[in-house]
Order: C-alpha cells, then structure tokens, then sequence
C-alpha cells in the first residue's frame, strides 16, 4: 500500500469515526430527553427534576411506578 492510499484509508476511517461519535452524542441527547419526559410521567413527587434515591419514600418502600419500570427497561 502506497503512503498516498495509506492516508486516505486513515482519513475515511477518522471520518466514519467521527460520525459515528456525532450520531452516538445525539442518540445520547434523545435517550435523556426521554428519560426526563418518563420521569416527569411517572415519579410520584412532582416537583423533582430529577430522581433522588437517597431520599425517596417511595423507592425504598418499593412502591415506585418509576423505578420498577425502569428496572425492566435496563433489564431488557
């Protein structure tokens, strides 16, 4: 393989690198939004932004809608 062929494999190869980082951040952006619109949805205290386990009734008596639903979507 010449240098010339060589450098051209190795910037098509950064490139589809790069895309693929491009399309795994934006994939990352909607898997959070929806993970914030499935919060809001179902977490008892409505007032949260965001789930705090530490301090949640509801997750350590195990009477949370949100967590369980959650448990089987990362089990799946």
């Amino acid at each position: 393989m010449t240098e010339k062929n060589k450098d051209t494999s190795i910037k098509k190869i950064v490139e589809q690198i790069k895309r693929t980082i491009q399309i795994k951040n934006k994939d990352d952006k909607r898997i959070k939004q929806l993970e914030i619109k499935f919060f809001k949805e179902f977490c008892l205290k409505q007032y949260l932004k965001e789930c705090e386990p530490g301090y949640c009734v509801f997750r350590i008596t195990n009477s949370c809608e949100y967590v369980k639903i959650l448990k089987k979507v990362h089990t799946i």
